[in-house]
């Protein structure tokens, strides 16, 4: 007897299998019959753990002078790797996960720096710093954008609204290293 598809079916058994032995599962969703299915396969992995390894690892090069550093990003992974390179860099991290709430820090800690992104859901990053820069004892704060936006216009608006350098996404630690000292000066 042979088969025109597929093959003993076992595939489905295998894979629960790998799943369950790694703490994963397997999940399945159909539209209905004869519309095919969709099998996820999910096994937990601690990246964490392993980014921070991969960074305490690379040689990041050290400030001149450590630096109490606001990171605004509503993006926990984002908001994430930057406080890994900040601190690897010799920096203290705060982070805040919107512009309401980077606002409120920014008034609470008096950062020496602030690194925002420019497209939060509540208040842009643009129109947060609009905002910080009317309070007088954040006027002076440098700040860079970190954004996924590279256009031209974003980059002009930012710097229209208060911040004194740009990053696009993802961020590179060198070059985050060079726009810190750039705007706090060496």
């Amino acid at each position: 007897m042979t088969r025109r598809f597929g093959g003993l079916g076992l595939g489905l058994a295998i894979m629960k299998y790998i799943a369950e032995a790694h703490g994963g599962q397997v999940t399945a969703h159909s539209e209905g019959k004869g519309k095919g299915a969709q099998f996820l396969l999910h096994i937990p992995l601690e990246v964490e753990t392993a980014f921070h390894e991969v960074i305490d690892q690379a040689k990041l090069p050290q400030a001149r002078r450590s630096l109490k550093v606001l990171v605004v990003d509503d993006s926990p992974d984002n908001a994430e790797i930057l406080k890994v390179l900040l601190k690897a860099m010799g920096h203290q991290v705060v982070i805040a996960d919107s512009a309401k709430t980077g606002k409120e820090a920014a008034l609470r800690e008096r950062p020496n720096l602030i690194l925002a992104d420019l497209g939060m859901p509540d208040v842009s990053g643009y129109e947060m710093m609009e905002e910080l820069r009317t309070v007088d004892e954040l006027k002076g704060v440098p700040a860079i954008a970190v954004s996924g936006l590279g256009m031209v216009k974003d980059v002009q608006r930012a710097f229209q609204a208060g911040f004194q350098a740009y990053i696009t996404k993802p961020v590179d630690s060198e070059q985050l290293r060079e726009k810190i000292d750039s705007v706090v000066g060496k």
